[in-house]
């Protein structure tokens, strides 16, 4: 009777120990999990490594643009995020509009491997109709001084979400934005950003998914 009260002690002693080292993993590995995922996701939404060397297009009536992406190298289905900035290069506060999609005001010609221009998404399509439906200003948000010198950057855009890139191979994007011309209100002026060249590979092994390795959009 002893040794089997003994036994039975000594195995809820053994199973509470493996109790209580079971929830410390667990708990290390969801930490480390957590960490993982703001890491990929920090970098997923950066800009790019160092965007201040990375050119600009040509400056009119003041006004100029840049676009730059978060990397140069990406695997198929992994996240590839835009920034397009906007610069007040002259001498007076400028107003211009700003927009929660730039999808609506900006132009994108995004050429891939092949040559040609890659075609929206379903997505971007309902995205542009649903502006494009709103009565009045549409989907602008609200027009703001840019302040001379002055860097503006726009929302983010996953261009693999508005845009058919599920080929191999390089890939250049390019924006353009229309608006009146700040030195000439009966006037208007298109901007032309930077050209950005970015390559897309093969998807991985099958051992590895994206979603294992890359911040992959839902």
């Amino acid at each position: 009777m002893i040794k089997v009260s003994y036994i039975a002690l000594t195995s809820r002693r053994y199973g509470a120990r493996a109790s209580i080292c079971l929830v410390l993993v667990l708990s290390a590995y969801l930490l480390c999990a957590a960490i993982y995922a703001a890491t990929d996701l920090a970098s997923a939404t950066r800009p790019g490594t160092n965007p201040a060397e990375a050119p600009w297009g040509a400056a009119v009536a003041g006004l100029r643009l840049r676009v730059t992406t978060n990397k140069g190298n990406y695997r198929l289905l992994e996240a590839v995020v835009c920034q397009i900035e906007i610069e007040n290069t002259g001498p007076r506060n400028v107003w211009q509009e700003r927009a929660a999609e730039c999808l609506w005001l900006y132009t994108f010609d995004v050429v891939a491997p092949n040559g040609q221009k890659s075609p929206l998404t379903m997505w971007s399509k309902a995205i542009i109709a649903w502006h494009a439906s709103i009565p009045g200003s549409g989907s602008r948000d609200r027009d703001e001084g840019l302040k001379p010198g002055e860097i503006r950057p726009e929302h983010p855009v996953a261009l693999n979400r508005a845009f058919d890139m599920t080929l191999d191979g390089k890939y250049t994007v390019t924006v353009h934005r229309q608006l009146t011309n700040p030195m000439d209100n009966s006037k208007e002026i298109t901007l032309d950003s930077n050209t950005v060249t970015i390559m897309i590979s093969e998807p991985p092994p099958e051992n590895e998914t994206p979603t294992t390795k890359h911040k992959v959009w839902p």
